[in-house]
């Protein structure tokens, strides 16, 4: 288990399939309601207040998990306000079909980096208000892949069409980024697992 100290209020906890079979679960298995859950939670909360000074107690905690491809997973611990410390709420995003639509004329962009690079693209993505259609993934090594897409139906209010039909200039800042061709799009869907669809960097920009 590695504990990674974000700040005050958010802490990112890496978990391999071994540390999460020491506490009799799995990843899919990973809820709040489950009593192997608010053990392996409490465990974390306890090892990151002595490493590193994170107090939960007297918090509401919001905790998300993505599957990792050793069958482990991340989790990202953050605190939303003061409240019982009982109330947590655990969201999980795994692997799941992915029905692919036709790119059309529109070029996107894939890029490869690590979750907390991704997590920092999608930020600024949302922070400059671009509307994009964004999904992400991983593969069996372990990469985190972000598909990045000009919205075909932009919303009525948005005046500065050609911004949004473009796609930002600093996608390569944050990782290798490649040209999603249909060619690229087939190869992600048939090898890599889908974690979130469509919506990914609004997901990811509050991590």
């Amino acid at each position: 288990m590695e504990l990674i100290y974000i700040s005050e209020t958010q802490l990112k906890i890496i978990l391999s399939g071994e540390d999460l079979m020491s506490y009799g679960i799995t990843a899919d298995q990973l809820d709040y309601s489950n009593v192997s859950t608010r053990h392996l939670i409490w465990a974390i909360l306890n090892s990151a207040k002595s490493e590193s000074g994170f107090n939960a107690d007297n918090s509401k905690l919001s905790i998300t998990v993505f599957d990792s491809a050793d069958g482990g997973c991340e989790l990202y611990i953050k605190k939303e306000s003061i409240g019982k410390t009982d109330n947590i709420s655990v969201s999980q995003y795994k692997a799941k079909t992915y029905r692919h639509s036709a790119l059309g004329k529109a070029k996107g962009k894939y890029i490869v980096a690590d979750l907390s690079s991704l997590c920092k693209l999608s930020y600024r993505i949302i922070s400059d208000k671009f509307h994009l259609r964004t999904s992400l993934y991983f593969d069996s090594r372990g990469n985190y892949i972000l598909t990045v897409n000009p919205e075909k139906r932009l919303p009525s209010y948005i005046t500065d069409k050609e911004k949004h039909t473009n796609l930002p200039q600093y996608l390569s800042e944050y990782g290798a980024s490649y040209e999603l061709t249909e060619k690229a799009l087939t190869h992600i869907n048939e090898y890599c697992k889908m974690i979130s669809e469509g919506n990914a960097a609004e997901l990811l920009s509050t991590l």
